[in-house]
């Protein structure tokens, strides 16, 4: 049987946002190296590939950023719910029984 560890919503959300920042700068890259291949393709070697290159650096951040934001909104998901967790963990202890709901039916009228 395996054990709740809070440890592990914390590194899973660590490691997203990690995936989060590579992938911006993936991105950003393989838009530059595209881009400016495409200008090399069409212009030849000139000032025109720079521009090239910068507009698909731009675009690839821009994309890459977008992905991103789902990687880092899945790491708040998942550290708000063991925030969650907690929280319900600490009220309940803080209940008389620990939390336990009494299963003896109550009357009632």
């Amino acid at each position: 049987m395996v054990n709740y560890d809070p440890n592990i919503i914390q590194e899973f959300a660590e490691r997203m946002y990690r995936k989060a920042n590579f992938i911006i700068r993936l991105f950003a890259v393989v838009g530059v190296l595209v881009c400016s291949g495409t200008g090399i393709g069409i212009h030849g070697v000139s000032a025109f590939v720079i521009g090239y290159a910068a507009i698909g650096g731009f675009i690839g951040y821009l994309i890459g950023k977008e992905i991103a934001f789902w990687f880092k909104f899945r790491a708040q998901e998942a550290l708000c719910q063991g925030y969650i967790e907690a929280g319900i963990r600490k009220m309940t202890a803080q209940v008389p029984g620990g939390g336990q709901v009494s299963q003896t039916p109550r009357k009632v009228g």
